[in-house]
C-alpha cells in the first residue's frame, strides 16, 4: 500500500516575492510547526489589500489633482426651445 502524503503546491517565484507568494500559496503546508491560513481568511485579506490600494490611489488624486476651470459652451438647437 503507498504511503499517504500531504500534497501542496509550491510558489513559482523566488527570491523577494517568494514570501508574499507563500503565504497565499494553494494547498496545505507540510511543515508540522504551522497550522495552514484558511481560504477564506486569505481571500478576504487579499480584498482587503486591494481595496486598501485604490482607496489610498483615490486619497492621492483628491489631495494632488487640482482641477482647471474651464468656460463651456454647448449649442442648444432652436427646435428644442420652441414649446410644442
Amino acid at each position: 500500500m503507498p504511503s499517504r502524503r500531504l500534497r501542496h503546491i509550491r510558489p513559482c517565484v523566488t527570491g523577494l516575492a517568494s514570501g508574499i507568494t507563500g503565504w497565499f500559496r494553494l494547498g496545505t503546508d507540510v511543515r508540522k510547526d504551522r497550522r495552514p491560513v484558511p481560504t477564506l481568511f486569505r481571500f478576504i485579506a487579499f480584498l482587503a489589500i486591494v481595496g486598501g490600494l485604490i482607496f489610498g490611489g483615490m486619497i492621492a488624486l483628491v489631495t494632488f489633482v487640482q482641477p482647471e476651470p474651464r468656460e463651456m459652451v454647448e449649442i442648444v438647437p432652436p427646435a428644442k426651445l420652441q414649446p410644442r
